[in-house]
């Protein structure tokens, strides 16, 4: 798989993905917990794989 990254600016970003908005309107606490709700999630699937 290759990864592809494109550079954008944050006003490019808000009219094109209203979900970053929404993030950028979330606290810093609900920030992270979303993201370590992801990471529990991520590591559920993998060690499902792994057996």
């Amino acid at each position: 798989m290759e990864r592809i990254v494109s550079l954008t600016t944050f006003s490019e970003e808000r009219a094109k993905k209203p979900a970053l908005a929404y993030w950028l309107n979330r606290s810093a606490e609900e920030r992270i917990a979303e993201v370590e709700r992801l990471r529990r999630e991520y590591l559920t699937v993998v060690e499902r794989e792994r057996h």
